[in-house]
């Protein structure tokens, strides 16, 4: 199969296209998100050769390419670069970018300072600020922190989305907060958000550690009836239980309805 960087570098050899920032900006997001921090940063360079002035986007596209890969001091260098550009200051999104890179090294007061310099720079948080903010907390344990990041979203109008829930889901039973991830489950149902395969596998995985195993059927079955197809995890874990507990029939018929 050709890569996107392949059909990029052929369109660069045909006679009269000249790529726009707004064409790099996509590529360097696209080599963010597969964790080519390096092959991005080329590209930003390229971009630059080719006269063009980078812009707030393909700047916070940079930013996030190192964060995902764990490079923090690259991250916090191109983040102080834009603020030193006035046509560059970093927006909610790229504020939201650097939480992320201080959430992925469980930096989680860098996240702190971050939240406020942009209320105080008059920036509004957006729903996928409140999400990263929300991510690292739960990722960290900090239960307290993320309740209040939460509430705080809603508080100011900020509609959770699936996202949001099934962080909130997955945090709370990670933490053996069985009772609190009910009540989000409901309040996530109370306000019509779909779920989604992550959301179900979270309840499923949690249940199975409270060794609350026909609750994890019970979720099976939820998931199915809401049209939403089990994956492998959702599977692999009622397997393991079934296996554990010596059900072995029961172990067969998910075996092949799961065709695993």
């Amino acid at each position: 199969m050709v890569s996107i960087q392949q059909v990029f570098t052929a369109l660069k050899q045909e006679e009269g296209y000249k790529a726009s920032v707004r064409v790099y900006t996509v590529m360097v997001r696209i080599m963010a998100k597969g964790k080519q921090a390096h092959r991005a940063l080329q590209l930003f360079q390229e971009m630059q050769a080719q006269g063009f002035h980078p812009d707030v986007y393909v700047f916070t596209a940079l930013l996030d390419a190192y964060g995902r890969m764990g490079m923090l001091e690259q991250a916090l260098s191109v983040f102080k670069r834009m603020k030193a550009t006035p046509a560059c200051r970093p927006n909610a999104f790229a504020y939201g970018c650097m939480m992320a890179a201080y959430g992925r090294v469980n930096q989680w007061e860098k996240i702190d300072e971050l939240f406020w310099e942009m209320r105080a720079h008059g920036l509004k948080p957006l729903g996928s600020t409140y999400n990263v903010v929300i991510g690292a907390y739960g990722k960290g344990g900090l239960w307290d922190k993320m309740e209040k990041a939460f509430d705080t979203m809603v508080a100011v109008g900020c509609t959770p989305d699936t996202s949001t829930y099934n962080t909130m889901i997955d945090a709370h039973g990670k933490g053996t907060m069985y009772s609190s991830m009910e009540k989000m489950v409901k309040r996530m149902r109370s306000s019509n958000c779909p779920a989604d395969v992550l959301t179900y596998s979270s309840l499923m995985d949690a249940y199975r550690k409270a060794g609350q195993y026909e609750k994890m059927e019970e979720t099976l079955e939820l998931m199915r009836a809401a049209g939403c197809k089990p994956d492998v995890k959702a599977f692999s874990l009622l397997i393991d239980i079934y296996g554990k507990r010596g059900m072995f029939e029961k172990m067969e018929a998910t075996l092949q309805v799961g065709k695993l």
